[in-house]
């Protein structure tokens, strides 16, 4: 990928509950090398606001520590996080047809902290 003629990387995986076929996610790790405009850097250095309908809401908080913004639309069972990591790394899961509870699922998956050794 590229930004303003810096690359920068990214690695997707998508997932599906052996269970039930209909229960997705989709992960991704982005490496924006901390170029502002690359990613989800430019979203998240503006605060991420988004407009939310009554069936959907938008909340701040923290995944082993670091910051992030979760997105949850019950009516639709999507479940969306986006973890900052540094300023440079970001981690984004979707959960489709899902529970809010397999981000957690997710996480316990993730070493954040190993992602954030890499810079």
């Amino acid at each position: 990928m590229a930004y303003g003629g810096e690359s920068w990387s990214m690695a997707t995986a998508d997932y599906t509950l052996k269970t039930d076929d209909t229960v997705v996610a989709q992960v991704v790790i982005q490496d924006t090398r901390g170029i502002e405009g690359a990613g989800y850097h430019e979203m998240w250095k503006n605060q991420m606001t988004i407009e939310t309908p009554p069936e959907m809401k938008m909340y701040t908080g923290t995944v082993d520590g670091y910051p992030a913004y979760f997105i949850e639309n019950n009516e639709a069972s999507e479940y969306t996080e986006i973890v900052s990591i540094n300023d440079r790394f970001f981690v984004y899961v979707m959960i489709e047809n899902g529970k809010p509870e397999y981000l957690t699922v997710f996480n316990s998956q993730i070493d954040f902290d190993g992602i954030a050794d890499l810079a």
